[in-house]
């Protein structure tokens, strides 16, 4: 008698063990929801080269390097960051010559040139870049000098880098223009906002432009500062691109102050 008591009580536990996990209870782990719409798995709010969709999406150009080459057929841009203690300033450029085969793989072939300055120590190049279909560079040609295999990449990282520079993590991610305003209105004060067509080199288009201003409470946030952003955005092709922004912080108790410029100058989509 009393065996059969504990195997009833066995399997009333088990039961309730069982409804519970099907619940989704603690210890439900058949269903921990990270393939809800939505959410961070499924969307974490980057820009695949290769998978451009219509609509009101941004670009996300930050830190992309030879990948832009994958979004765009010309590009050409200069960047500044300047401080109290250092200086710098880049640019760069790229246009699309045409689609060749190199050893075996389908590649597109860019004309490109680039320049860098940080504290008084300054480079510039001029080069041809053949990349393949993940944008890998694998073939240079470097002052007159075809260049293959392991003599491609340290050729072509100094203008790897100088394009990674394109962009600001300020709203990187942003994936429309519905994202980018909530952002604005929960984090920034709107000083001015409008409206002009401009020409960045497949006719006029019309860029929206932003004034922003942010003051840091100290009592809130340990630091005095006052920022202010200037941006700005247009459409390129079917996506958005930022394609001006001005990025001043000014320390209110040390008067530190330190400024970034990003402008694109020229861009052309496929």
């Amino acid at each position: 008698m009393k065996k059969l008591t504990v195997l009833a009580v066995v399997l009333v536990f088990l039961m309730l063990v069982m409804f519970v996990a099907g619940c989704g209870g603690k210890g439900g782990d058949a269903d921990p929801g990270w393939d809800e719409p939505g959410s961070f798995e499924e969307d974490e709010g980057y820009d695949d080269p290769n998978d451009i969709t219509g609509g009101d999406e941004f670009y996300d150009v930050y830190a992309e390097g030879l990948r832009l080459m994958g979004l765009f057929k010309e590009l050409e841009f200069s960047h500044s960051s300047v401080d109290s203690n250092s200086e710098f300033r880049a640019g760069a450029s790229f246009s699309l010559v045409g689609e060749e085969t190199v050893d075996g793989q389908k590649t597109r072939h860019f004309a490109c040139t680039y320049f860098e300055s940080s504290n008084g120590n300054e480079t510039e190049g001029k080069l041809e870049v053949w990349v393949n279909e993940n944008f890998e560079p694998v073939q240079a040609l470097v002052d007159g000098a075809l260049l293959t295999g392991s003599e491609v990449l340290p050729a072509t990282n100094e203008f790897d880098y100088v394009l990674s520079t394109l962009g600001s993590d300020r709203f990187a991610g942003v994936r429309s223009e519905k994202e980018l305003k909530e952002r604005i209105e929960t984090e920034w004060n709107i000083e001015k906002s409008s409206r002009e067509t401009r020409d960045l080199g497949f006719g006029s288009i019309e860029v929206t432009r932003y004034e922003l201003s942010q003051l840091f409470d100290p009592k809130e946030f340990d630091t005095s500062r006052a920022d202010n952003l200037v941006f700005e955005y247009t459409r390129v092709g079917s996506k958005i691109l930022f394609t001006k922004w001005v990025d001043a912080h000014k320390w209110l108790d040390s008067g530190y102050e330190s400024v970034t410029e990003i402008t694109v100058e020229r861009v052309i989509p496929y």
